[in-house]
């Protein structure tokens, strides 16, 4: 039944199925989550959509899609308790050019502050105040995303 909470009319009821299935480690649902990511991609939505991140973690989680981060991101991220991938900001200009460099392009990110033996906390900023174009060539969306 969860399986076929994939193919809801409704995104929120597809993301937390597609959670549901990745915590519950129900393998055999690998086709239908590839099949209701390749319906997500072929809708157009925005990659970031919540919806898209629940079905690529899914994928992900269920060992049919491989996190890739490049070697110079990998070698400067950082452990913040459960902020998993994390990195400082003094080398979020780095990052994002070594993503870049390898096809990746960031889509947002969120800042939050650590404070010792309190824990994190989300800071509100400034947002990415672009529209990105997904029908463009992925390296055209690569480079604006990293300018």
């Amino acid at each position: 039944m969860l399986i076929g909470l994939l193919d809801s009319e409704n995104a929120t009821v597809r993301q937390w199925a597609a959670e549901a299935l990745a915590d519950l480690e129900i393998q055999r649902a690998v086709p239908d989550l590839q099949r209701a990511y390749e319906a997500f991609r072929q809708r157009g939505e925005a990659p970031d959509d919540s919806e898209g991140e629940a079905l690529r973690w899914a994928l992900t989680d269920l060992g049919a899609r491989e996190l890739v981060i490049p070697p110079r991101a990998a070698a400067l991220r950082a452990s913040f308790g459960n902020l998993a991938p994390a990195w400082s900001t003094a080398h979020l200009t780095e990052v994002i050019e070594d993503l870049a460099a390898h096809g990746q392009a960031v889509l947002y990110f969120q800042v939050w502050q650590i404070r010792p033996n309190n824990g994190a906390f989300w800071r509100r900023g400034p947002g990415i105040d672009w529209d990105i174009d997904r029908h463009l060539p992925w390296a055209r969306i690569v480079g604006e995303c990293r300018d």
